[in-house]
């Protein structure tokens, strides 16, 4: 028997029934369920009382949403060592590993039929506080088009300086979304390393540069006093980085886990999820 929470994107005006079907398998199964609860009654779950509640004592918990969603929910859950079972919600559904139509296959997870993947998370330090990203950091200016000027330092060496229209610090899980769309390496997801690609580079040469993972990335804001400059988070959280102020990144002690019932490989992954 396992203990399972479920959590979803409840705007999605699906979520309410999945995340009825999805209690009935899992309890069949002679599981434990819990659900947020704010999301009100669902047969034979337990509302857990505030999201500590809803990952303590959690063995898997099971995302219904876009991979928005499953990446803020995999960053919480990172905390607890919790693997992350994702429902496609969404367009893409890189991260997931189920569609909306096969909750059949949740009884898997009681009989050990899956695996489970490992992420890099990344530790952003800014202005004394940390916060983490599973995807990537991005640099660019509030006004779009307008150009960015940063400088690089890797474990306190001075490597490189951009002029560019954004900037791109992202892990492995990362490489396949912005990055790749401006032309940086798609890696796979296990490479212990951090990617850099500028966007747009004022440059007759653009080039990504790949990083082990142990190091020390620090992307300090040197553009001109005109420009304001933010480093946004997995697309989601904003941050004003001031006039020749540094970001430290590196890989966070945590990890983040997502299963996986197929062997699917990595490139296989990308091409049946984003296309040719």
């Amino acid at each position: 028997m396992s203990s399972f929470a479920i959590t979803a994107n409840t705007y999605k005006p699906e979520a309410a029934d999945l995340i009825r079907e999805a209690v009935k398998i899992l309890l069949s199964n002679g599981n434990t369920v819990k659900i947020p609860y704010s999301y009100g009654e669902f047969d034979g779950a337990v509302r857990a009382d505030g999201e500590d509640d809803l990952y303590t004592d959690t063995d898997f918990l099971i995302v219904f949403g876009g991979d928005g969603t499953l990446i803020d929910r995999a960053k919480k859950a990172a905390a607890f060592g919790i693997p992350v079972v994702g429902v496609n919600l969404g367009r893409v559904g890189y991260l997931s590993a189920l569609e909306k139509n096969e909750l059949y296959k949740l009884s898997d997870l009681s009989e050990g039929k899956y695996r489970i993947v490992k992420r890099t998370v990344l530790s952003v330090t800014y202005d004394g506080r940390e916060r983490l990203a599973l995807n990537d950091a991005v640099f660019a200016e509030a006004r779009a088009s307008r150009m960015v000027n940063t400088e690089i330092t890797v474990n306190g060496e001075k490597t490189m300086r951009y002029a560019s229209t954004a900037l791109i610090v992202c892990t492995p899980t990362g490489s396949s979304g912005f990055n790749m769309s401006a032309g940086g390496p798609a890696v796979d997801t296990t490479a212990p390393c951090l990617i850099v690609t500028p966007v747009c580079p004022h440059t007759t040469s653009s080039r990504s540069f790949v990083f082990d993972d142990g190091c020390e990335i620090e992307v300090r804001n040197v553009s001109t006093p005109d420009k304001t400059v933010y480093m946004t988070l997995d697309g989601a959280e904003d941050i004003k980085i001031g006039r020749g102020c540094t970001a430290a990144i590196k890989r966070s002690s945590l990890t983040a886990q997502t299963v996986v019932f197929d062997d699917m490989n990595f490139a296989s992954k990308i091409l049946k999820r984003i296309g040719t």
